[in-house]
């Protein structure tokens, strides 16, 4: 797919590539790519659900999309490290699902002693 002002940069390349193993033979499933810009390196997928699942993310973007359209002052090429943010879902807070809307939950860093501590002063009573 090409934007508006057919600038190399701003291409939007998805595309099918098959796996090879060491000895350069084809193996199982290929894999998809999603390339902005010509010569930018792609975001490789194991399976075309998340291929199309990531390129909707992608497209859905607004900075994206006025890039497509040559109205941006960045082309896609310039965008690839926005794209790959938000394939990976940093830039998603929000999520609809069955018209309700959830928060993500993000995983807390909690101190791995504590449970310990609690184990300790939980069977130190029985003891």
């Amino acid at each position: 797919m090409v934007g508006k002002d057919d600038d190399p940069d701003n291409v939007l390349g998805f595309h099918a590539a098959p796996n090879f193993d060491d000895d350069g033979n084809m193996t199982g499933e290929p894999q998809y790519a999603i390339e902005l810009g010509m010569g930018s390196s792609p975001m490789y997928f194991g399976s075309k659900e998340e291929a199309d699942a990531a390129l909707e993310k992608v497209v859905d973007d607004e900075k994206i999309r006025k890039a497509m359209d040559g109205e941006g002052d960045e082309t896609l090429f310039d965008l690839g490290d926005h794209a790959k943010s938000i394939v990976k879902g940093k830039d998603e807070k929000i999520k609809v699902i069955d018209g309700k809307k959830y928060k993500a939950i993000k995983e807390s860093k909690k101190n791995p002693r504590i449970l310990k501590e609690i184990y300790d002063r939980t069977f130190r009573s029985l003891k």
